[in-house]
């Protein structure tokens, strides 16, 4: 991360009086060159970097120089912190370490504002986050992963696939991968993912990466649908879709507008509504619906 590297090099700077390149590049393990662009962008952003040629010189900063007051203001201090520790929150390896560098450097203390807990309540979350942290390592090193997956259609298979992408919508987490089987880009629920196994094999990462927004598999777009909700429902409502795809009418229904997925995710969740929902349209989700409900009154013998 270079972000991660730049305060380092500055850290660096600010406790030594002179350092060369090369012991920058051994320090950080990344290459001169690396180091030669980084010293650039710092004297870009408006760190006074000064250089010596021949022997006994080095990188050095402007005498004087303090980093809270000369590189960032109190607001952008406060945001980098934030950022950082949204970072360390969300398990990224190394980070903490900075922060606690730039608290230090920025005289702040520090506040936890936030907890990412990847797993579910129970005793079963330890093995979410264990998965996450794998799914995390898998993307970093370009690896090959394998792992036993459960479609919208509950039908559970072996897949293999180049992990590229830790996604959340809609309350969920999501794997962007490009899946070797199916020789597409998928996404995948975390939740109905098991039996990760991370393989020795790396990938070639590929190019325009396509975009998780209302699409399914197949690249069409999903469907809008229009439903109509009871008042008694609102409060599910409001958990399940954003408020402005929400518009309250006159009597007190609440009709939504919103594009998903046309698959048995979609009817489980209607019919999880009861009587409180009615689809508008499309007919043909109206007309699936109702049969839904047939198959559901004979499967408890209701005449």
């Amino acid at each position: 991360m270079q972000i991660d590297r730049l305060f380092k090099i500055i850290n660096i700077l600010m406790t030594e009086k002179s350092i060369t390149a090369q012991k920058l590049a051994e320090t950080l393990g990344v290459s001169v060159r690396t180091i030669y662009r980084d010293i650039d962008v710092l004297s870009v952003a408006g760190v006074p970097v000064c250089s010596a040629a021949g022997k006994g010189g080095g990188y050095s900063l402007m005498e004087g120089y303090v980093l809270d007051s000369a590189a960032v203001t109190k607001e952008e201090q406060q945001q980098i912190l934030g950022a950082l520790g949204g970072l360390s929150a969300a398990g990224n390896v190394g980070v903490e370490d900075t922060l606690t560098k730039l608290r230090a450097l920025f005289r702040a203390d520090g506040e936890d504002w936030l907890e990412v807990d990847h797993g579910r309540w129970g005793p079963s979350g330890q093995e979410d986050n264990d998965k996450f942290q794998m799914l995390r390592d898998a993307i970093l090193t370009h690896k090959v992963i394998a792992f036993e997956y459960i479609n919208t259609y509950g039908q559970c298979g072996r897949r293999r696939a180049e992990s590229y992408k830790l996604a959340y919508k809609s309350k969920a987490w999501y794997l962007q991968a490009y899946c070797i089987d199916k020789n597409g880009y998928r996404l995948f629920k975390l939740n109905r993912l098991s039996g990760l196994a991370v393989e020795d094999q790396q990938f070639e990462r590929r190019t325009e990466l396509p975009s998780i927004e209302e699409r399914s598999p197949d690249g069409r777009e999903y469907p809008e649908i229009v439903l109509r909700f009871r008042p008694g429902a609102a409060y599910r409502v409001y958990d399940e879709f954003p408020l402005e795809r929400v518009q309250r009418e006159d009597d007190g229904t609440l009709t939504v507008r919103e594009r998903m997925p046309e698959d048995e995710w979609l009817y489980g969740l209607l019919l999880s509504f009861g009587t409180n929902v009615e689809v508008v349209s499309p007919t043909r989700i109206r007309e699936r619906l109702k049969e839904e409900i047939k198959k559901l009154a004979q499967f408890y013998d209701i005449r």
